[in-house]
């Protein structure tokens, strides 16, 4: 009687990493990417640097962890920044 499990020899070996990446869904690759292009245009915007960690992209909208002089600034030019972000195929309706 042949047994039901895969034995290793039938099992195809995953020749790289990304071979993982493209056949399963990895959770948290595409918000980091949103993350990292939000990040890219209010630095563009503004002039200032920020990282990573002080962008946030939750349903649809973006939030900043930045000093309150910097919020103002970027909340001023919030339209350009919309059309900006909305340009690169990324849904925002709100700046926080």
């Amino acid at each position: 009687m042949q047994s039901p499990y895969r034995t290793v020899q039938e099992v195809r070996p995953m020749k790289s990493l990304s071979d993982l990446l493209l056949k399963y869904h990895v959770p948290g690759v595409r918000e980091s990417e949103i993350r990292r292009i939000c990040m890219e245009e209010v630095m563009s915007l503004t002039g200032c640097t920020l990282t990573p960690a002080q962008v946030q992209y939750k349903s649809e909208g973006l939030v900043l962890s930045v000093a309150p002089v910097l919020k103002s600034a970027i909340l001023m030019r919030k339209a350009e920044l919309m059309e900006r972000i909305k340009a690169r195929d990324i849904a925002l309706f709100s700046v926080k």
